[in-house]
């Protein structure tokens, strides 16, 4: 039983730490700062070439912020996509992805065994290893896939704060009809829309307001007649 609690336990708090890195992730722009507290969770390979980096000649530093800003587009499509089609899409464009990073990564870690020294002239460095290709098949299972894992899990609670001056819009919502993220950013919005609704039809309202009260008072001068 205990064991049974102790692992319920240690679950719970990864996926709240799970949720706190997805939150940080799609709220938080600063990439040193997600690389402070969230280290071991971001995608593997981030810092590798990317797809146009050697075009541009990306420094390492540009690879992950330009590698992160993508991961980052795909998760928030994911999160506030409507239908479970389109989320498996995104979820199967995050997963494509990072595989395609840790297989760079793989392919990286390989020695060169042969060399192109010039024009139609190759060197032969070494001979090619079974356990290459193996290494290159064979893919981690990393932290990052965890966050993914609970991405999907989130189906239905996850929302983008309706108040559009909110500082970190997307949130996890506690009810599927949940519209805000806090109650300060509920009260704030409602007070902004009805200060709007005043100002547009505020005088139409008094107007109103005042014909009813006047034609009360003729009802009541015509009964004490």
């Amino acid at each position: 039983m205990e064991k049974n609690s102790s692992k319920a336990s240690r679950s719970r708090l990864l996926a709240e730490r799970l949720d706190r890195f997805l939150l940080e992730f799609l709220n938080v722009e600063e990439s040193q700062r997600l690389r402070d507290r969230f280290r071991d969770l971001l995608p593997s390979g981030i810092e590798s070439d990317h797809e146009f980096s050697r075009l541009f000649h990306h420094s390492p530093e540009e690879n992950r912020d330009q590698n992160l800003r993508g991961y980052r587009e795909l998760m928030r499509e994911m999160w506030v996509a409507p239908l479970d089609g389109q989320r498996r899409y995104f979820a199967f464009q995050l997963r494509s992805r990072l595989y395609r990073a840790l297989e760079a990564t793989a392919r990286a870690s390989i020695p060169k065994t042969v060399e192109r020294k010039a024009k139609g002239v190759w060197k032969r460095n070494g001979e090619w290893k079974s356990e290459y290709s193996e290494r290159i098949r064979t893919l981690w299972q990393t932290p990052f896939e965890e966050a993914l894992d609970r991405l999907e899990k989130l189906t239905g609670r996850t929302k983008v704060c309706g108040n559009p001056d909110c500082p970190a819009r997307y949130f996890i919502a506690q009810r599927k009809s949940q519209r805000y993220c806090s109650e300060a950013c509920a009260g704030l919005f409602q007070r902004q829309a009805k200060r709007n609704w005043w100002e547009t039809h505020g005088r139409e309202w008094r107007e109103q307001q005042n014909q009813k009260r006047q034609r009360r008072g003729d009802r009541v001068k015509t009964k004490r007649k």
